[in-house]
């Protein structure tokens, strides 16, 4: 009886034993679980804030380039002409004092310009056919205007002259004199940049028997 008894008792630690353990162990178990957790949402939370970041980041590259697409497209033409053809060459801005003829004026600086690739009717002289209708056009379009002086390659005629193109607002002054019947396409190298532009719209006037084309037995 005695030795079941020390049996018993050993048994009874063993058991003691096992719970103390057994309760140990759940209590780390619960512990590293937390941590886990705390581990989890601390790596969502750096992901998220990483997610945050390339997003700002490309939103502020979007906006620079587009920016950037936007200043281009801002950038005025010099001129507008047919088939989306630009002036080149360095623009002057001058004052016209008074037009000399359809395709002559003179500027308040004294200098007296020729428009490049076109020819009209002379009032000088003799008048010819539809000359004081062509001075009376580019009176209304720039005289007392500013207007921009653009150079082909000739800087003056034989005259002394300068020979220029010339804009007012944006429209092209000696495409327009042709365009509306009001001069004929004169081509005169080295100056034959729009040559075919000139042309093209006398064509078109001729046809349609605007200005001189219709008056003038042209």
């Amino acid at each position: 009886m005695a030795a079941s008894g020390t049996e018993d008792r050993k048994e009874h630690g063993r058991k003691e034993e096992a719970g103390g353990c057994g309760g140990s162990g759940s209590a780390g178990y619960r512990s590293g679980a937390i941590i886990d957790l705390v581990d989890s949402a601390t790596e969502k939370k750096a992901r998220w804030i990483l997610s945050l970041m390339a997003i700002t980041a490309a939103a502020i590259l979007i906006y620079l380039f587009s920016a950037m697409r936007f200043d281009k497209l801002k950038t005025p033409e010099i001129l507008k002409i047919p088939k989306e053809k630009v002036l080149s060459g360095q623009d002057q801005v001058y004052k016209v004092e008074r037009v000399i003829d359809g395709d002559t004026l003179k500027l308040e600086s004294g200098q007296t310009v020729r428009l490049v690739g076109i020819d009209t009717p002379e009032i000088t002289g003799k008048d010819e056919c539809f000359g004081q209708e062509a001075a009376e056009k580019l009176k209304e379009l720039v005289e007392g205007a500013d207007v921009t002086l653009v150079k082909d390659i000739s800087e003056t005629d034989r005259y002394g002259r300068l020979l220029r193109y010339i804009k007012k607002d944006g429209e092209f002054i000696n495409l327009k004199m042709v365009e509306e019947g009001y001069a004929a396409a004169a081509t005169y190298p080295p100056d034959v940049k729009y040559s075919e532009s000139f042309v093209e719209a006398q064509r078109i006037a001729r046809e349609e028997k605007k200005g001189l084309w219709g008056v003038c037995g042209v």
